[in-house]
């Protein structure tokens, strides 16, 4: 529940010497007056109090914060976030962990729930800058970098965020999958000796190298370099893969096969990676077409009077 000032809140403490209520004066003289004023703008106070929920510290302002988000009430909630920021400032070290704490509560809240992308981008930085080498500091970056990727469209920001990430904090377990990430990225963008570099960097990691041996391979297929490629497919294949894993590669050998015009191999490689995640679809589109292209050449082999390689 929200917290609401009551009416202790106002009040001061009637044991204390100087009690409001217990002042005995004549309500005539200056000093009653005066009395008779505060009196009365101390119980305006509660109702105005109670009516806007009003806080007295950088926690009330988190609590109500929170519980507008809870509510569903999301630009009151940012705009809490946002007080919580102006209380504590930015020169008191002591009031770091708060400052941190509304930060990225606002950047969640504008990036997922305000459509504030620029917004929630330039918070996520703030939490970076006050809280380096913290966890904090790694989810606030790793969350920058995947906004400028997804929602702003920004992959080489996106590139160079994640490249800080993994600079910033080598020593994480998440690491070798944020190389793979990076390395993918790169591949998309165009930038293969990048792709290349992190790839081989997670390449001997236990759970990401076959992903790392994937875009290596891929790499090598783009450079002009099939047998390379081949040989790094095949040496996976003879080793323990996941189901979509072995299908996937078995789909890259036919392409790679059907590139050369190894047509009959192209086919059993295409008709073998039928299975989690392959649409069969495509699997029967790529066997059709290159059955096409294998009949095809055989005719243009007759007619030559020579013979096509199987």
């Amino acid at each position: 529940m929200l917290r609401l000032p009551t009416l202790e809140h106002y009040r001061l403490d009637s044991e204390s010497t100087f009690s409001i209520s217990r002042v005995a004066v004549d309500p005539e003289s200056r000093l009653g007056s005066a009395l008779m004023t505060l009196r009365r703008a101390l119980f305006l106070a509660l109702p105005l109090g109670l009516m806007f929920g009003c806080e007295t510290s950088s926690d009330d302002l988190l609590k109500a914060a929170d519980e507008l988000v809870f509510r569903g009430e999301y630009k009151d909630a940012s705009a809490k976030y946002e007080a919580v920021l102006v209380e504590v400032g930015d020169k008191d070290p002591e009031q770091a962990p708060v400052r941190i704490r509304a930060l990225t509560a606002l950047a969640d809240l504008r990036h997922h729930y305000l459509s504030d992308r620029d917004g929630a981008l330039r918070a996520y930085r703030a939490v970076a800058d006050l809280s380096p080498g913290t966890d904090a500091a790694f989810d606030a970056r790793l969350a920058a970098a995947r906004l400028l990727r997804d929602g702003l469209a920004d992959v080489d920001n996106a590139i160079a965020e994640l490249a800080a990430v993994v600079d910033a904090f080598p020593s994480r377990p998440e690491i070798p999958a944020l190389r793979i990430e990076l390395a993918s990225l790169a591949f998309r963008a165009g930038h293969y000796d990048d792709a290349r570099l992190h790839a081989e960097r997670a390449a001997g990691d236990a759970k990401v190298g076959v992903d790392a041996q994937v875009i290596l391979a891929s790499l090598h297929a783009l450079g002009g370099r099939p047998d390379q490629a081949l040989t790094i497919f095949r040496r996976l294949l003879a080793g323990p893969l996941e189901p979509a894993t072995a299908a996937r590669v078995r789909f890259e050998v036919g392409h790679l096969l059907e590139t050369q015009g190894r047509f009959e191999e192209a086919i059993a490689a295409y008709e073998e990676a039928q299975g989690e995640r392959m649409d069969p679809g495509v699997i029967e589109a790529r066997v059709s077409r290159v059955k096409a292209r294998l009949a095809n050449a055989k005719v243009g082999a007759r007619r030559a009077g020579t013979s096509i390689r199987p």
